[in-house]
């Protein structure tokens, strides 16, 4: 799910080397020109590799609303500005692939919903049949014997239980449209405000921005020596 719903944002922090690198060189170039000391180019690749994937996640995320430069340029985080097309591919994901009718059918009748579910149903046909009875009960009652009479309820509850998985999936159809599940969650989604709608998306970073920051960090520092070792 967050590949799909991120995939852009992945790329560009996957590429944010290459937006970013031609800026940073020409500072590291001016430093160097100024002061060429080897030890320094390992120095530099560490902030470069930090800033690097730092200004990268900021830029996925923040400014949370769109602002302008100057009243022309309009700027916005990446992820937040594709708020409608993430949320239809989120909302398309849940339907079609988490929630998705066969799925719910298959947790209420198979899954750890089942007993909750046909407890359900037993109570509402139990309460049914006591309509039906009314003022017959008691006459029924003594026709057949009490005994019988509750065994014959139960058997009615255990045949309707027993016809449920039967013809539950031919019910598929009707509960999609019941639920509407992808037109529901898109229209929640798209209208969300933008602090709520970026956790969608910062999940996936959250726990492990900081290795993602030292990871640039590392390679910084890993290409800097590469570089100073030529210069030696």
């Amino acid at each position: 799910m967050f590949q799909r719903c991120g995939k852009k944002e992945f790329t560009f922090i996957a590429l944010s080397g290459i937006y970013f690198g031609l800026p940073f060189g020409i500072i590291q170039m001016a430093q160097w020109y100024f002061y060429q000391a080897p030890w320094t180019v390992p120095i530099v690749g560490v902030i470069v590799g930090y800033y690097t994937n730092w200004l990268a996640l900021k830029m996925i995320f923040r400014p949370l609303r769109e602002k302008k430069i100057l009243g022309l340029v309009k700027y916005q985080g990446l992820f937040l500005k594709r708020q409608k097309e993430v949320s239809k591919e989120y909302a398309d994901i849940v339907a079609n692939k988490i929630l998705s009718p066969h799925q719910v059918l298959e947790n209420f009748i198979y899954g750890r919903a089942a007993e909750a579910f046909f407890s359900v149903i037993q109570s509402n046909v139990i309460r049914a049949l006591a309509k039906i009875e009314g003022l017959a009960q008691p006459i029924m009652s003594f026709a057949v014997g009490s005994e019988k009479y509750e065994f014959l309820k139960s058997l009615i509850v255990r045949r309707i239980n027993e016809a449920v998985p039967k013809y539950a999936m031919k019910v598929e159809g009707y509960l999609g449209n019941a639920m509407d599940l992808e037109k529901t969650l898109y229209d929640r989604l798209s209208t969300l405000p933008p602090e709520d709608f970026e956790e969608l998306l910062r999940t996936a970073f959250q726990e492990d921005e900081w290795i993602l920051i030292l990871v640039g960090s590392a390679l910084g520092f890993a290409v800097g020596l590469i570089q100073m070792l030529f210069i030696l």
